[in-house]
């Protein structure tokens, strides 16, 4: 991605396998852009993944959540079923989730997220909206809002996605 002259939050948490993700995998989420800019505020944001390991890793049916402590406000998920082979993510390979996926830099504080590998999706995000070029992770908690990252976030979450009790943080 291009690198802006804005802060942007480096993480290195473990996450993805040979067959399927897997926890011993070295997946990571290499990059959070939540900060937005003054045309688009939170629809340029994006998650970068990174695969550190020397396997193949395999996204299909794991889980890119943003949440505080143990409470996940947003939980997306990716297309396929748990243990699949259909979304690899080779060695050293990076894959991009964006809120939206389009062309933002006509903003000079911006970049041209239209090559994202998967895009966040809600039936009632702003124009330019979904893009039907980039497929769509799965909104699991059904809240029909976009993955939107602030300060009140805390937590950009990468998990295997083969079990699950979600318990949405109170609104307010």
């Amino acid at each position: 991605m291009k690198r802006l002259g804005i802060v942007v939050i480096t993480l290195g948490l473990a996450a993805c396998s040979l067959w399927a993700l897997e926890p011993t995998d070295l997946v990571k989420i290499n990059e959070v852009y939540y900060a937005g800019t003054p045309n688009y505020t939170y629809q340029d944001q994006f998650v970068e993944l990174y695969n550190a390991g020397t396997t193949t890793a395999y996204l299909d049916g794991a889980l890119i959540m943003r949440g505080v402590d143990t409470l996940a406000s947003r939980v997306y998920q990716f297309p396929g079923e748990v243990g699949g082979t259909t979304l690899p993510i080779e060695p050293g390979q990076f894959v991009v989730v964006a809120q939206d996926a389009w062309d933002f830099s006509s903003d000079p504080y911006s970049m041209d997220l239209s090559t994202a590998d998967y895009e966040t999706y809600s039936p009632y995000e702003e124009d330019p909206g979904d893009n039907p070029d980039v497929p769509n992770l799965s909104d699991v908690i059904e809240l029909l809002a976009d993955f939107v990252m602030d300060l009140r976030v805390g937590q950009v979450l990468l998990a295997t996605g083969d079990s699950l009790e979600v318990i949405p943080c109170p609104t307010g």
